[in-house]
């Protein structure tokens, strides 16, 4: 899969479900519940045990409806863990020295972690594909519509303070994809293994996100 195709199999559906489960014995429930409300772009960080093998994992049995990326990713042994066990895309917090270079060296998308403008730009400057808003709820959609004003170019993806009920806010300021963690894939449902719900919960995201996008 190339990396133009990676791209746009993350703008199209607009969205990345970030799965930070410590406890990893539900994780395929979870991801299937997940699928099944019309998520495409899953993300599993290296916060968690084992990451490269939930990674290979998943790219495995999920190679065709599935696009799965690495999250948290700091150093360049971790980047190469991650994409030789699958991953297609690799987030981080921050915009670290290697972590672009070793995206295109491996023809995976790179999304590094910004706050300010000058981090965004610098970080785009450097060949982003997508560069990560953190923390977004910090600033709020606002912010996204400021920054892309005078920077149309720019493919943000907000992350932290994501809900199922605000996501369209950030698309409609022009965030290209947004990323969810605990309003989607937290404790509150998952420790009920109540996944009928998960999978509510995820069409509904999903809808949220398509009724906001501008084709």
């Amino acid at each position: 899969m190339k990396r133009n195709s990676i791209l746009e199999s993350i703008i199209d559906p607009g969205v990345i479900a970030i799965i930070r489960m410590t406890d990893i014995s539900r994780l395929m429930e979870v991801v299937e519940s997940l699928r099944v409300g019309g998520i495409r772009c899953i993300e599993t960080t290296f916060a968690v045990p084992d990451t490269a093998r939930i990674i290979k994992k998943l790219a495995s049995r999920y190679s065709r409806n599935l696009l799965i990326g690495a999250g948290a990713v700091f150093d360049r042994k971790g980047a190469r863990k991650a994409i030789e066990a699958g991953a297609k895309y690799l987030v981080s917090l921050t915009t670290w020295p290697g972590l672009i270079e070793t995206c295109r060296r491996y023809g995976v998308v790179a999304i590094p972690g910004v706050f300010t403008p000058t981090e965004v730009s610098n970080a785009w400057n450097a060949g982003a594909d997508i560069v990560k808003l953190f923390p977004a709820n910090a600033v709020g959609p606002q912010y996204i519509t400021d920054l892309r004003r005078p920077l149309p170019h720019l493919r943000l993806l907000p992350t932290s303070g994501i809900t199922i009920e605000n996501a369209s806010e950030y698309i409609r300021a022009g965030a290209c994809a947004v990323g969810i963690g605990a309003a989607l894939t937290g404790p509150a449902v998952i420790d009920r293994g109540d996944f009928t719900t998960l999978t509510k919960m995820a069409k509904r995201l999903v809808e949220n996100i398509k009724s906001a996008q501008v084709k």
